[in-house]
């Protein structure tokens, strides 16, 4: 197998064809060509294996868990001091209304 030089890169004969034939001759840069050698090179077997284990799955869980126990205090406790607010806003707005209506009747 001979091998020509690009960009200080030795690539094959069959590599050299290929990019001719994709057009990417002109783009063959020396980050394209590593990277063209190192799916070219054997590695360790890739699974196909798809989804997330159920250690990943608990470990999620746990996390979301803490983050709930941690803010569900704050929020829960603020509903009861958001209606009593509530009830102060309302009762000025209305005593506004009586002495708005006091001053229209005098």
């Amino acid at each position: 197998m001979d091998t020509n030089r690009i960009h200080g890169l030795f690539i094959t004969e069959d590599q050299a064809y290929d990019l001719a034939c994709r057009d990417e001759f002109l783009k063959a840069t020396p980050y394209n060509l590593a990277i063209m050698q190192m799916q070219q090179q054997p590695g360790p077997a890739k699974t196909s294996q798809r989804g997330f284990s159920l250690i990943e799955i608990q470990v999620v869980l746990v996390i979301m868990g803490l983050l709930i126990s941690i803010i569900a205090p704050n929020v829960l406790g603020r509903a009861d001091e958001a209606r009593v607010q509530k009830v102060f806003a309302d009762f000025s707005a209305i005593e506004t209304a009586l002495r708005m209506q006091r001053q229209r009747s005098c």
